[in-house]
């Protein structure tokens, strides 16, 4: 079994991205082909895209879903809502910050106008709620709650569509996914005039990009929690297809674009899933179906999921040496960090 250990780094804290780069596009970009390194300003990538690739982003959009509240007993809360179970009783799985939690826990928000009880818990702070409430518990959390940041980031307090891509238009994720940050319209233009194609798929990022990674999840005995994912349009599909049987570059933005691609295929790199809840974990060792060649990605944390996705698809001393050149080289980190375009192993 891999060791976790391996998969470590030190990152020093200045190194973190506290915001994103004021014009999306000039982030930095390193290029990772074979064993060469070149640096680059993001929107140079055009330079390096290929008539008859096509360009496959993420179109999630993070939605508000957290809220502070109270127990009953008036100790103070914060409540991630995760994902809507049953719409007919108002449960949900839910994180939730606080002391004494336990099965029978009631807990209030917004001047009782949404009220819940503890079910039961699950995993890593997860629990399963009943609410109550007179309106639709997503139209409540439209109106009150709030973009839920990574903890890393300390002291944003910008425009909130900053932590959104240009092209997210299927609300559902409760993280954004970052890999598409770099992009804006003028230079998705830019890169389709060279006779790329830019699709769109949907994964609604949830708790499993954050879950810590256990002993059990890395030897295969325990599933991490399952995303959604939809690549339901036929022109999307048509245009996956016919890229590989042609021989182009299959590119994805992001590892959550690339988790999606991989629970869609089968075993023959063909799109049979175009819809569904994905819990493929991806790390080395993983046999890679989609024929996806080469991948945009931003630097991730140490131990991480998508690292060791990354690690996966482009080998992990590649990716480790390309880590500390990047520190060397002051490159930003994380969600609101710099961007690399790295090929297959």
């Amino acid at each position: 079994m891999m060791n976790l250990e391996d998969y470590d780094y030190n990152l020093p804290k200045e190194k973190i991205a506290q915001y994103p780069e004021q014009r999306r596009e000039y982030s930095k970009l390193m290029i990772i082909e074979k064993n060469s390194i070149k640096h680059k300003i993001f929107y140079k990538i055009v330079d390096e895209i290929n008539e008859g690739d096509v360009i496959v982003v993420n179109n999630s959009k993070v939605v508000a879903s957290n809220l502070k509240g109270q127990k009953e007993t008036g100790g103070k809360i914060e409540c991630l809502f995760l994902r809507e179970i049953d719409p007919g009783k108002s449960l949900w799985e839910c994180l939730i910050k606080g002391r004494r939690l336990r099965s029978g826990t009631k807990i209030r928000f917004l001047n009782n106008q949404l009220i819940g009880k503890i079910i039961n818990w699950k995993q890593f702070g997860e629990f399963l709620i009943e609410f109550t409430s007179n309106e639709p518990i997503k139209d409540i959390l439209r109106a009150n709650a709030d973009i839920t940041l990574p903890p890393y980031i300390k002291t944003f307090q910008d425009d909130i569509t900053r932590y959104q891509t240009v092209y997210a238009s299927v609300e559902g994720s409760i993280a954004a996914p970052t890999a598409g940050f770099h992009f804006t319209p003028n230079l998705i233009q830019k890169i389709k005039k060279k006779g790329a194609r830019f699709i769109t798929l949907t994964l609604h990022v949830g708790y499993s990009t954050f879950m810590p990674l256990t002993n059990e999840i890395l030897a295969g005995q325990e599933k991490i929690d399952p995303e959604y994912f939809s690549i339901s349009q036929p022109f999307s599909i048509e245009n996956i297809e016919n890229c590989l049987q042609q021989g182009h570059r299959l590119i994805a933005v992001g590892t959550t674009t690339l988790k999606a691609l991989e629970s869609a295929v089968d075993t023959k790199g063909e799109i049979t899933r175009v819809e569904g809840w994905s819990d493929v974990f991806i790390a080395p060792g993983y046999r890679f179906k989609s024929g996806v060649s080469q991948m945009i990605t931003n630097f991730h944390m140490p131990k991480s999921s998508p690292l060791l996705m990354v690690c996966a698809f482009a080998g992990k001393e590649r990716i480790l040496h390309a880590y500390q050149e990047a520190i060397s080289k002051n490159y930003r980190f994380y969600s609101f960090g710099d961007a690399m375009f790295v090929d297959k192993e």
